[in-house]
């Protein structure tokens, strides 16, 4: 008879390069096996996507609008207080007028930006339709250490505690604490977490995600269709911004990162 256990995990991986993919696919296989002794495994994929065709001139110039308006939001979230605002609008004019100028390339990026987007919602809704409790998500740009598969295991423990809570952990890293500026979120660390008293990402390389909070970011997204055009870590970061309002998380990051960021290491050349 076949074990039933208390927690389901799924184990997504996005994809979208043969030689990242023919690395990482054995080792998620890996993991899934060495995770089966104490969680429901399944595991998902994402990975095809449209010819790459960049974006309209007007779309990339409203995408960075956007984003300039998250940054100061992502400021005040973060209890930190904006630029002058006089200050922050001769940036954004000045990033207006390089897009204009380098629009090629800004299309290109802006384009490619909302594809890997697309993918990680189209991984939150595969992992929904599956009713497991929590997925980690992987790119493929995760790279292996030594330790990982052990140290995820210990990472996990005790995560039944948090089944059908919103919970959003941060398992690879990448920007260094200089670039994210969230210490002041900061309230408690110990040997291998740092513990947030609101939601943050670093970027989303690698994160492990539970049942409620997607539900909680569809339904953001469904009320705000934009937001799919900007890149995923900043998505992540204006879902946060629109939920912790009504919603409490659980967050905390590996400290040291579990995985490492294959596209921060050198390891990969970035998607864009």
């Amino acid at each position: 008879m076949a074990t039933t256990f208390p927690i389901r995990i799924c184990i997504g991986l996005i994809h979208n390069d043969k030689k990242r993919y023919k690395y990482i696919r054995p080792l998620l296989g890996w993991l899934k096996q060495s995770l089966s002794d104490r969680f429901d495994i399944e595991l998902i994929e994402v990975g095809e996507q449209p010819e790459e065709v960049g974006h309209p001139i007007s779309m990339a110039v409203a995408r960075k609008f956007l984003l300039w308006r998250l940054n100061r939001d992502w400021i005040r979230y973060k209890r930190m207080k904006p630029r002058n605002i006089l200050l922050d609008l001769l940036i954004l004019a000045r990033r207006l007028i390089l897009t204009v100028i380098n629009r090629g390339e800004e299309c290109r990026r802006s384009a490619i930006d909302s594809y890997v987007t697309d993918k990680h919602i189209r991984i939150w809704g595969q992992f929904l339709e599956t009713k497991a409790d929590f997925l980690i998500c992987f790119e493929d740009d995760v790279v292996f250490k030594e330790d990982s598969v052990s140290r995820l295991k210990l990472f996990l423990k005790g995560i039944t505690d948090y089944k059908g809570e919103p919970v959003y952990l941060d398992l690879a890293g990448g920007c260094s604490p200089d670039v994210l500026k969230v210490t002041s979120l900061e309230y408690k660390k110990d040997k291998n977490r740092k513990y947030y008293k609101k939601p943050v990402t670093n970027t989303a390389c690698c994160y492990m995600i539970s049942r409620p909070a997607v539900k909680i970011f569809f339904y953001n997204l469904l009320k705000s269709p934009g937001l799919r055009l900007i890149s995923i870590d900043w998505l992540l970061n204006k879902l946060f911004i629109l939920s912790i309002p009504q919603h409490k998380y659980l967050c905390y990051h590996a400290d040291p990162p579990i995985f490492a960021h294959g596209s921060v290491s050198g390891s990969y050349s970035s998607w864009l």
